[in-house]
């Protein structure tokens, strides 16, 4: 009998040291995971932000105004195509120049008159 609860004990204790390994072993993978995650985080945020410094240092936009002659059958819309391409969405575009030029909403543009346009003009930095 002696023997036997010898054996029980050996078992059990065999057991719980398995259990402890296994326990360790876990929380070791879950550090692994956790220190590889971080990682991953810091080095694309350190990738994208000098991704965005260098391509922000490339070039310069500057917004200029033209003055431009109205020819039979341009509209706001056909101008923003022509001159509004960078720095503006359509409504923007439209916006700054009914602003700009004192007109109404349902004012239409005459063939022969001035309108002035924003536009926007990139250049080479000299840095």
């Amino acid at each position: 009998m002696a023997q036997a609860v010898n054996y029980n004990e050996r078992s059990e204790l065999r057991i719980l040291n398995n259990r402890i390994r296994r326990n360790r072993e876990l929380r070791r993978h879950i550090f692994v995971l956790f220190i590889m995650l971080v990682l991953m985080i810091t080095m694309s945020l350190l990738f994208f932000s000098l991704k965005a410094n260098a391509s922000g240092e490339s070039e310069k936009v500057y917004k200029y105004y033209l003055t431009v002659e109205i020819k039979a059958g341009d509209t706001i819309t056909s101008l923003s195509e022509e001159y509004g391409k960078e720095g503006y969405s359509l409504k923007d575009f439209t916006k700054e120049v009914k602003y700009i030029n004192n007109l109404d909403d349902d004012e239409t543009l005459k063939a022969g008159s001035y309108i002035v346009v924003p536009c926007f003009l990139k250049t080479a930095s000299e840095d």
